[in-house]
């Protein structure tokens, strides 16, 4: 089990099925949450940037890096991971693999870029869906796309790690 810790306007929080409008406050500082996880024996971390997921940047980069620096467990973190840059800032700053979503659909070449560059080690794909269908944009687009499919074009390119969530059961 890994635990989330999953960031926006720089507190942890829950949303309900990817809904903005619908969210919990669980903590104030992911600094605290995260070391509150390491205390219970936690020896690996899920963080996402909500903000970064929603506007397509690095928002919560200095948290992020700061949970990095005051912690000696390895760290995953997605949301707005949209570029080769972005992901080796992470990595740079000491994050162990970043998860590309949308992205990693929409634009093919940049996820090609982070594999050969920072090896399949270092990534992870996420791969939500509705029903069955691959849900992209922070759940708020629709596709054909069958979840078998893109896993299957991922694995043909490379991509060692795919993680699945089932909208209808998160949150």
């Amino acid at each position: 089990v890994i635990p989330a810790i999953d960031i926006r306007a720089g507190r942890c929080v829950r949303l309900l099925q990817g809904d903005y409008s619908q969210e919990t406050v669980f903590a104030d500082d992911p600094l605290e949450m995260a070391i509150k996880w390491i205390q219970q024996g936690a020896e690996y971390l899920h963080v996402v940037d909500l903000d970064g997921a929603r506007e397509g940047s690095a928002v919560n980069m200095e948290v992020i890096s700061k949970i990095c620096s005051e912690s000696k467990v390895r760290i995953q973190v997605g949301g707005g991971i949209r570029d080769y840059e972005t992901a080796a800032r992470y990595i740079d700053i000491g994050v162990s693999r970043v998860i590309m979503g949308t992205s990693a659909v929409d634009r093919i070449g940049e996820l090609e870029r982070i594999l050969n560059a920072l090896g399949d080690e270092s990534l992870i794909v996420s791969v939500d869906s509705r029903d069955g269908l691959v849900a992209l944009d922070g759940w708020t687009r629709g596709s054909q796309l069958t979840v078998e499919d893109v896993i299957g074009d991922m694995e043909s390119i490379g991509v060692k790690r795919c993680m699945y969530t089932d909208i209808l059961k998160d949150g």
